[in-house]
């Protein structure tokens, strides 16, 4: 922060007797209205990071750009803020602390997620008008039929205790499952995985509330992502009732098939950063 040639500052937004940690951005030192930009991470980001995802490439095109975590992402956890369903509350005060903001115009906001916040996002902009065009990448309509389509059957139906043992036999071949298993419970206040599924999984979705989103909207996805992440976004597109809607499959030709581009930055920053700018043109 201290080095950057453009202003930043720490933020703390008040929710639910704790708070929202985040950034916000702007490209130069003058108070001038601009439009401004919301970027939200996954269940794996912290707000630091979003500077490298819209935070630099924002400021380049004359956005303001808050990055901010939500319950459940950063550090978050540690206040009692845990992953949950109803993402559209914290979004709310969000949004009603930008609009305080004397720089920030209120008709060019834009909103931007990233893996889980690719639900996080499609959720918020059901319930808040006052977000005027949503990019999701990739949109997830329904988080537990994502993270649970490869388990087999016999394994959900299976006694909590049982799935759960079985996952810590998984250990034997990658620590990997494990330690993301452990962080995601975490992160949703529990301690089982079974646990964080119902609580959190279950609730997670949008479906039947599709149609209500109305603003311009942007799906993104990847060619190396599952086929379930690319039906939902296929799904999403054809149910959303805005009046301009586009999507884009990145490919492994481009160097952008892997998770949220994560292989090609550039690439992806350059197709969001353009549309954004031509629906607020």
């Amino acid at each position: 922060m201290t080095f950057l040639d453009t202003p930043v500052e720490t933020i703390a937004i008040p929710f639910e007797g704790q708070a929202l940690p985040g950034y916000f951005f702007r490209p130069t030192f003058n108070m001038q209205k601009r439009k401004t930009l919301i970027m939200i991470g996954g269940g794996e980001t912290c707000a630091e990071q979003l500077y490298f995802w819209a935070g630099a490439p924002g400021i380049r095109r004359g956005w303001n750009v808050l990055c901010v975590d939500l319950p459940g992402q950063g550090d978050t956890p540690f206040s009692g803020l845990y992953f949950r369903h109803d993402y559209e509350r914290p979004m709310k005060v969000v949004v009603d602390y930008l609009l305080t903001r004397p720089e920030v115009d209120a008709d060019p906001l834009g909103i931007y997620g990233v893996s889980g916040g690719g639900y996080m996002v499609i959720r918020s902009v059901v319930f808040d008008k006052r977000i005027k065009a949503c990019v999701a990448n990739a949109p997830i309509t329904d988080f537990y039929r994502l993270a649970t389509i490869e388990i087999p059957p016999m394994l959900l139906k299976a006694p909590a205790p049982v799935g759960d043992a079985l996952l810590k036999l998984s250990r034997l071949r990658s620590p990997l499952p494990v330690i993301a298993a452990v962080k995601f419970c975490w992160q949703a206040g529990v301690t089982r995985l079974s646990d964080a599924l119902e609580k959190i999984g279950r609730k997670a979705n949008i479906d039947g509330r599709i149609s209500d989103i109305t603003c311009p909207t942007l799906c993104l996805s990847g060619t190396g992502e599952s086929e379930e992440q690319i039906r939902q976004m296929n799904e999403f597109y054809a149910a959303i009732n805005a009046s301009h809607k586009d999507k884009r499959l990145f490919t492994l030709d481009e160097g952008a098939e892997a998770h949220c581009q994560v292989n090609n930055y550039a690439l992806m920053q350059a197709v969001v950063f353009d549309w954004l700018d031509e629906v607020f043109q």
